[in-house]
């Protein structure tokens, strides 16, 4: 009994220090970033700095290197001045080149971005509490192809390395945020299902997590929808094979998924959108869930899966549409359709011959005269080049993906991540393992980026040449409205049901697996919490990186300004 009561004291007294130093703690709010498929940090720059400038002075930034800085205001720009060394070896040289172009870019940040931050920062509704932009940084570039599982396990490894660094500064989560661009919503979704199956929202014998915000922008939420055409089919058979672990969920190759109480195995996605999952518990956790999409034009994240609906208008309304968007951000809400009118023989043959489609076009080659005509009449030969240089680039990279994933797994079974701080030293341990296996020269990383443009290149091309075919679709919309209130639902008011379908000859159907997410992740007993956001851009070839305002310094970027500046104040709100 005494070593009873003895333990029950000790038990009190534990929970009463505790208890103390939770009172004591500084509340910090842990906003989590998470970039897409070949993926750096600063493709979140932009959202990071309107949040970093709209929370106030009590915003903590985590870079890629792990490096803590307070917030600078857009608009405060610094007098400093780069110090010149006598002697400069070819190293320093291109170092100070690289860094004055790094200054060049922050400058034109800062004032784009300024008459966005200056609206919101006086509207901080987090009651004096500190925040912290965690913007993740274990998944970049060709580490993206290990699979949503392990990028969703980095993520979760980056956010407990962070809480336990703000409890050494006396501070602690309170609230907690995840916004995933691209891949990175498959990501963020997948590590908030890891989290709450290791209870982070709910510690022991300290106060609940308050989970506020979960945002998703331009996702893939049920993988790639199936091409129509051969191209498409193509895109869809070498990436479940180039891709490595992350293409075989995107294209849903793979099967590895228990759902209890059926029989089979299914793939990742389909198992993160099943009920009483961790995947969707952890969704319905948080006080918002907002998924942003493109309704139109995103090459790389088309409308069905970004915006989680089994047909496209867009793609299929030859008639036109009447939109009505937000008068201060390409936002729709509402969308009429109407019943799409017969064409004639005439008019099907007339509209396939009435534009020359993309890829015989060479004014669509963003380049000048000559240089487009050079291109133009090059191709014959340089595509077959670049083509055959591409599919070897994928293999390698995906072989040496798969490489590392065995080494990972076998890492992540030695290692002990004990509770006495070493998760540090264990992260370091896993990254050195994956460098071993990742080793890019120079080369290697300009062929990994000229495969990247290609691939949406031809992607685009393709996209292009079939809107040309669709009369209805040159220009997409007859009447444009704009008014002031804010989107709650999705706004298109379809005059079919899911059920009723019309046939179609321009979108292949979903697979029964992709049926089964759209229908489970738009079902309100699922995902009540669920809002989504579409957003229009009819004149843009691709408005996947426009949606976030990816690159400042490319000018049909900034056009994305006011969406993130909408994605800010759903956290002020």
């Amino acid at each position: 009994m005494a070593t009873n009561t003895s333990g029950a004291s000790s038990s009190a007294a534990s929970t009463a220090d505790l208890a103390s130093s939770s009172k004591t703690s500084t509340p910090v709010h842990l906003i989590v970033l998470c970039h897409g498929l070949w993926g750096e940090p600063k493709h979140l720059r932009t959202l990071e700095t309107l949040l970093a400038n709209s929370f106030g002075e009590q915003t903590t930034i985590v870079n890629a290197t792990g490096k803590r800085e307070k917030t600078k205001f857009v608009g405060n720009e610094s007098d400093d001045s780069i110090k010149k060394s006598t002697k400069k070896t070819k190293e320093e040289i291109k170092k100070e080149k690289a860094q004055k172009e790094e200054e060049e870019l922050d400058r034109l940040h800062e004032k784009l971005l300024s008459k966005y931050a200056s609206k919101v920062r006086d509207q901080n509704a987090e009651d004096h509490m500190n925040v912290v932009i965690l913007n993740t940084s274990s998944n970049e570039g060709g580490k993206t192809y290990d699979g949503i599982d392990w990028l969703g396990e980095r993520v979760v490894r980056e956010i407990k390395i962070e809480q336990r660094k703000l409890a050494k500064e006396g501070k602690q989560i309170e609230r907690f945020s995840m916004v995933g661009y691209s891949l990175g919503g498959l990501v963020v979704r997948f590590a908030a299902g890891l989290l709450e199956s290791q209870s982070f929202f709910t510690p022991a014998r300290r106060p609940p997590i308050q989970a506020r915000q979960v945002i998703t922008i331009a996702t893939p939420h049920i993988g790639s929808p199936p091409g129509s055409g051969t191209f498409g089919r193509l895109v869809g058979y070498f990436g479940a094979r180039l891709l490595s672990r992350t293409g075989e969920q995107i294209y849903g190759a793979d099967q590895g998924w228990q759902v209890e109480g059926e029989e089979g195995k299914v793939g990742l996605l389909e198992y993160m959108s099943k009920p009483d999952t961790y995947f969707i518990r952890a969704l319905n956790r948080f006080e918002k869930v907002h998924f942003y999409a493109n309704a139109v034009n995103d090459i790389t994240v088309p409308f069905r899966t970004g915006c989680i609906e089994l047909w496209d208008p867009f793609v299929e309304q030859e008639d036109g549409v009447d939109v009505k968007l937000l008068s201060d951000a390409a936002i729709l809400t509402d969308v009429q359709l109407h019943e799409p009118e017969k064409q004639t023989f005439l008019q099907n043959i007339r509209a396939k011959v009435s534009k020359t489609p993309g890829f015989l076009n060479p004014n669509r080659i963003p380049m000048n005269f000559p240089y487009n005509y050079i291109i133009f009449f090059g191709l014959p030969v340089l595509f077959p080049i670049f083509a055959v240089r591409v599919v070897y680039k994928l293999s390698k990279d995906s072989q040496k993906s798969r490489l590392r994933i065995e080494e990972l797994e076998r890492k992540w079974n030695e290692l002990e991540f004990e509770e006495d701080g070493n998760e540090e030293q264990n992260q370091t341990s896993i990254e050195s393992v994956e460098d071993d296996k990742q080793t890019r020269n120079a080369t290697e990383e300009r062929t990994s980026r000229l495969m990247k443009n290609m691939v949406m290149a031809v992607a685009e091309d393709n996209v292009e040449s079939e809107r040309d075919l669709i009369p209805g679709l040159a220009t997409p919309h007859e009447h444009v409205t704009t008014e002031p209130s804010q989107t709650t639902r999705p706004p298109w008011h379809s005059p079919w049901k899911h059920g009723e379908l019309p046939k179609s000859k321009k979108q292949a159907p979903l697979s029964p697996a992709q049926r089964t997410m759209v229908a489970n992740l738009n079902n309100p007993d699922i995902l009540p919490k669920l809002t989504k956001v579409w957003t229009y851009y009819p004149d843009m070839n691709n408005s996947h990186a426009i949606i976030i305002a990816r690159s400042l310094s490319i000018e049909p970027h900034r056009k994305g300004l006011p969406i993130v500046k909408h994605i800010v104040d759903d956290f002020l709100s």
